[in-house]
Order: C-alpha cells, then structure tokens, then sequence
C-alpha cells in the first residue's frame, strides 16, 4: 500500500486502487516499473504520468488504457485468478463501484480528500471522484435557427426534435445525473 500512498503523494489527487496491486515503492524500483490501468484520455494520462515519473525517476510508468468497461473486465479476471498484473487503477465510478462490491478495492483515504466535496468521495474510503464532466446542448446554427434552440433538456421532448437528437449509448453519467436533479418520474 505504500506504493499507492507514494504515487498519490506525488500527482496531489487520489486515485481508486485494486486490492492485491499495491506494491511497496522499493519492489516498484526493483522492478522499475509502475502499471498504471487507466480509462482516462491520453492528455489527463501523460499529465499524470509525467509528474509522477519526475519525482520518482528514474521509476516508469507503464500506462494501460482501455475503456472504463474493458478495464473492469480485466481487473475483476484478474482478481478471480489472484494474478494482479497492474499497481493502480483510475476508472470512472460505476465501474469502481462494481471493484468496490466484488471486494477488488484496497481502502486509501488521500489527505486531499477533504478539500473535495463530501458526495464525491467514497464514505468507505475507496476512493473518490476526481473531475466531473460538464453536458451542454450543442447544436448546428445551419440547421437550428436561434429562436428555435432548445434552453434547456425539457425542450428537448418537443416531438421537432424526434429523430434528430444524438447521444453517445454508454453515457451512463448524463442519465443519472438527469434522474438526480430531476426525480426518477421527470
């Protein structure tokens, strides 16, 4: 567990860790390595990274990105074979959700912690939320006059916009965001 203490001392922000990976800091020099499972883009990665490789060089990060579901998938087999191949892992939060319930989680409560808000952290000391992602509507000004722009998701239920509407079908986070503010029934 020293490990992950040593890397989230390093980046200033807590990250969620599988059981089983934490190493100790002196067997990461040994091996020269750190695994690093992550479903975070390749900038908020690098940035990561970059800052850690530099208070701990010559100790490198080996970067695995894959999608916040493919990372799951690999976590929880590698916890069902006790053959952890990574030492942290950040995902989004259903996902760790899930690592929490399935007992693939070591607790680490971050110092950091209490600067962020209390719903963002996990109150069994898991792990927390570390951004959150804005939504806006967007549209094409060639084909929406400005009068005609929805002001808010309610207008988006107007029968003009049936058909025309996109929406990414793994985004999980805008739906219940929506269910929060809104109330199930709305």
């Amino acid at each position: 567990m020293r490990l992950v203490a040593s890397i989230v001392a390093a980046l200033s922000i807590p990250l969620f860790f599988c059981a089983g990976l934490a190493q100790d800091l002196a067997k990461a020099k040994q091996e020269g390595r750190v695994v690093f499972y992550t479903s975070w883009g390749p900038s908020d990665a690098d940035y990561v990274v970059k800052a850690f490789e530099k208070k701990y060089a010559p100790l490198k990060v080996e970067t695995v990105r894959a999608s916040s579901e493919r990372t799951l998938t690999r976590l929880l087999s590698e916890h069902r074979a006790n053959k952890f191949l990574g030492d942290v892992a950040a995902i989004s939060g259903i996902q760790s959700g899930i690592l929490k319930e399935k007992g693939s989680l070591d607790r680490y409560q971050s110092p950091e912690a209490t600067i962020f808000p209390v719903d963002w952290r996990d109150p069994d000391g898991f792990g927390m939320g570390l951004h959150q992602t804005i939504y806006v509507i967007g549209y094409n000004t060639k084909l929406v006059s400005a009068d005609a722009v929805p002001k808010n998701y309610e207008d988006l239920l107007h029968p003009r916009w049936k058909g025309q509407l996109g929406w990414d079908t793994e985004e999980y986070y805008l739906f219940g965001a929506l269910m929060k503010a809104r109330g199930k029934d709305k």
